[in-house]
């Protein structure tokens, strides 16, 4: 090898720079000979070069939360990212940026040359090995695709070549948790005093019945909408099976996060929980402390208020009938928000029932259960809408149902109904049920059903558009109320039936019964009886649409809600019919039903025994069996336990021999007692018609006589 030259030193600045190189030699003669040549390079700026971005956590041997398997570009397994879309990718992305000189930072495509003057590669690493993952690069971008086999914490780099030059990146952790601990044992772990955390890894399974320190202010699902952290299980069978409690002295914000409905969410006196972009799929029970959500939080499952709690400055949308965690067999409640005891709505607050395509009744807005009371301080608003039904088949929600409780204060309520898009159904009530209300300001409207030549379904003059305010709600004589009833084939009333003075103790008028119940003939043989269980709450009708069902036959399950309501009305009143399962061992008796907690108790107290085989072995109730005469006056013997009556009462009627053998008793105490006399003939005899389906007027007029007589 010949003799090398070497350039060494720092050129001033980046450019093009040619060096002289001479070559000499002397001759044997002594002579000198000589060549230069001129050699010309290229000085290149010195690059830099950064990863910009973040990587979510992984979860061993875990899955993303859309679902996909970790061969997925960028979701794989990322904690967050559950609504889709690019923002899982944007949020598990890093982009290979290059810095020439004192230029400015490039991302790589707009900066890399392939062509014949430069040759810039860039490649990525992840150290140390057996993480399972492998670092991909796409146009100018960095994925993760893989599956997380070792938890810990890796280093992602970039190494960029260009010509001479070779530079890595910053190094950017990448996060592997072993999926084997609970929110409670993470919670654990944060250093002591923590008041933010980003929840990792995103997706926790089981809460281990987590309660939240109260330094803790705020939880990170991730910190963009629309990608999400996730507590919980979705699955059919497990309902609130764990809690997570917010406890006195916590004040905490759940923001981009999604609560799975096998967690209940448990507000203690003294605590407060917001939602911020976030969702709660099962219960949130409020204990006396205050509950907020904001920035387009959902509810799927329901909140519920006890006595001393606070709602404030929430923005509560349902969306039960349309979201759904995996866990099918959870039906949507009949409100997201219900109240029982004595709360506070503080500030601006705004509850939205879930409506419904077709095929049932859309969800109201809010529920006062009886004896409860709902105060809306001055400057405090509430506005509550009821669910609508986008076609056909169902009824539209109350904006609030009143459930004999109330709603009072200094504030203002704007309550609109549900409507009904294409018939077969009622529109809801602006304030329905049962109740008081008694705010300073109150704007009531209905819910509409298609008019009459519309285009409805079926015919539209059958249903009802819904009332401004129920014949059975008593509004404030000092409060300032707009009603309006929906529009239809069949308007809702624009009126107030009932009014108090809330100065007056104890004024608290019925309406009259026509404006109570349009289907009744105030001048009728029925009327009083009807007016007087009405007014007792023994038969309330079908209040949404204020009809009695005047000539409808009485069902053998509402003759056990009736009586239910009688003799427990505190278990009727706070009975939450998606829980109840049937206990009485008769299998026509459904689960879950509006009736199954009252048939539950008939049958256990002996009030109603359902039908018998020749062996005397109970077969059936027949839930939706007509009640004839002589079952209903069995059924009221059984509730007062009167038995073995002298049977000579029955020589009063014409029609005895029909009664049957195990009704004649009952019959003859009924007759006794003053409670039925039977039909007046014109010749001044008398018959029972035992084996009658009997009209609702009818059991009206026999349930009033036993008030009367001080048998009920």
């Amino acid at each position: 090898m010949g003799p090398t030259s070497t350039l060494s030193g720092t050129a001033p600045a980046a450019g093009s720079y040619q060096v002289k190189l001479t070559a000499e030699a002397t001759k044997d003669d002594g002579s000198t000979d000589s060549v230069a040549e001129m050699l010309s390079f290229e000085v290149q700026q010195q690059i830099q070069v950064r990863l910009s971005g973040k990587l979510q956590c992984f979860v061993v041997d875990g899955t993303s939360m859309m679902g996909l398997d970790h061969d997925g570009i960028a979701l794989a397994s990322a904690g967050g990212g559950a609504s889709g879309g690019s923002s899982s990718s944007e949020n598990n992305r890093l982009d290979v940026e290059v810095k020439e000189g004192e230029g400015e930072w490039t991302a790589w495509n707009d900066w890399a040359k392939n062509d014949g003057e430069r040759q810039d590669k860039v490649s990525v690493s992840i150290s140390p090995e057996g993480s399972g993952m492998a670092a991909k690069v796409t146009m100018g971008s960095v994925f993760i695709t893989g599956t997380p086999a070792k938890s810990g914490t890796y280093q992602v780099v970039a190494t960029v070549t260009s010509g001479a030059r070779t530079e890595q990146s910053n190094a950017v952790e990448m996060r592997i948790y072993d999926n084997d601990k609970t929110l409670a044992e993470r919670i654990a772990d944060l250093p002591e005093g923590t008041a933010s955390w980003d929840m990792e890894p995103y997706t926790i399974a089981e809460t281990g019945n987590a309660t939240v320190p109260t330094t803790l202010t705020d939880i990170y699902g991730s910190h963009e909408s629309g990608t999400y952290g996730t507590i919980g299980k979705g699955e059919n069978g497990n309902f609130g099976t764990e809690t997570l409690t917010i406890p006195a002295g916590a004040d905490v914000t759940l923001h981009n996060m999604k609560v799975l409905s096998s967690v209940k969410i448990v507000v203690e006196k003294g605590a407060k929980l917001t939602l911020d972009d976030s969702v709660a799929y099962g219960t949130v029970e409020v204990n006396g402390g205050t509950v907020s959500a904001k920035n387009s939080s959902s509810f799927v499952g329901q909140i519920v208020l006890n006595d001393g709690s606070t709602l404030k400055d929430a923005t509560v949308v349902s969306h039960a009938n349309f979201l759904s965690d995996g866990n099918y067999q959870v039906k949507a409640p009949e409100a997201p928000v219900v109240v029982n005891g004595n709360v506070t709505f503080e500030g601006a607050n705004t509850i939205t029932g879930c409506g419904i395509t077709s095929g049932s009744d859309a969800q109201s807005a809010l529920v006062v259960g009886k004896g409860a009371t709902v105060t809306i301080p001055a400057g405090s608003s509430l506005v509550a809408k009821g669910g609508s039904v986008d076609t056909t088949g169902g009824n539209g929600g109350a904006g609030v149902k009143l459930d004999g409780g109330s709603i009072v204060g200094e504030g203002s309520l704007t309550a609109t109904g549900g409507s009904v898009g294409l018939g077969l159904g009622n529109g809801g009530a602006g304030i329905g049920g049962q109740g008081k209300v008694g705010v300073a300001t109150v704007v009531a409207t209905g819910g509409n059903i298609p008019a009459a030549g519309e285009g409805s379904i079926g015919d539209p003059s059958k249903y009802k558009a819904g009332d401004g305010v129920a014949a059975d709600v008593a509004v404030s004589q000092k409060s300032d109320i707009t009603v309006a009833g929906g529009q239809g084939a069949t308007p809702g009333s624009s009126e107030v039936a009932k009014t108090y003075d809330p100065d007056a103790e104890g004024s608290d008028p019925a309406p009259s019964i026509e404006k109570r119940f349009r289907d009744v003939d105030p001048n009728a043989w029925y009327a009083p009886g009807v007016k007087k269980v009405a007014d007792a709450g023994l038969m309330r009708g079908y209040s949404e649409v204020s009809l009695f069902g005047v000539g409808a036959s009485l069902t053998r399950s509402e003759l056990a809600m009736v009586l239910w309501r009688y003799s427990d009305p505190a278990a009727e009143g706070s009975y939450d019919a998606s829980a109840a399962k049937n206990e009485t061992s008769l299998p026509d008796v459904r689960d879950g039903v509006w009736y199954t907690g009252a048939v539950n108790w008939a049958v256990a107290n002996g009030v109603m025994n359902g039908y018998a085989d020749e062996t005397g072995a109970r077969m059936a109730f027949g839930p939706d069996d007509a009640v004839t005469m002589e079952q209903l006056l069995q059924t009221l013997a059984n509730l007062k336990g009167a038995s073995n009556a002298d049977e000579a009462a029955l020589s009063s009627l014409i029609d005895a021999e029909n009664i049957s053998p195990w009704a004649r008793s009952a019959a003859a105490w009924a007759i006794q007692q003053g409670v039925v006399s039977g039909y007046e003939l014109p010749d001044g005899t008398h018959q029972l018609v035992p084996g009658e389906r009997i009209a609702r007027e009818r059991v009206a007029t026999v349930l009033s006589n036993a008030l009367e007589k001080g048998i009920l």
